[in-house]
């Protein structure tokens, strides 16, 4: 079944990670995958748009965890990915960060795909004003479950995928 997930990576610091959101066409997560995401390298942040293969691409990749079902075809779900911003503007900080980053930008466009009514908000606690801190707090511990035991989360073509708490 087509969904997204939130690509987890190794960063620098031990306690945070890259985050990307992937759009599977499909439930093998083990083929290229679509990933939206922004980057800083060395300069202002970037679109990191690309095709990735999560078993082949990097040794840094920990795992995803998969978004609630689609409520709204795929194609409609990127087409709201592909038209985010990558700068800050307006958006409000999570608490856990003082600054713009990648984990940001995908709460952000999480969202945007709740807003077009591509994703379901209950999930997510929204109206909650700190969802998006639950959220962050919520993906951060599967990736950190995920580095801790590798039999964590369910193994979906070699790929380890987390559920968000509900």
């Amino acid at each position: 079944m087509p969904g997204l997930y939130i690509a987890l990576y190794r960063s620098s610091q031990s306690t945070i990670f890259h985050w990307a959101i992937v759009a599977a066409h499909t439930d093998d997560l083990s083929q290229p995958l679509k990933a939206y995401h922004i980057r800083m390298a060395g300069g202002p942040w970037e679109r990191g748009q690309s095709t990735v293969n999560l078993l082949q691409t990097s040794d840094e990749f920990v795992c995803c965890v998969a978004l609630p079902p689609l409520i709204a075809p795929l194609a409609d779900a990127e087409r709201v990915l592909a038209a985010q911003p990558i700068e800050q503007g307006a958006t409000p900080l999570i608490s856990y960060y003082k600054q713009w980053s990648c984990e940001q930008w995908a709460l952000r466009a999480i969202s945007e795909l709740v807003a077009q009514n591509c994703l379901p908000a209950a999930p997510f606690h929204i109206p909650h004003p700190r969802w998006k801190d639950i959220v962050y707090v919520d993906v951060n511990m599967c990736a950190h479950r995920a580095l801790t035991d590798k039999n964590a989360g369910q193994n979906v073509n070699g790929v380890p995928v987390f559920s968000l708490p509900m």
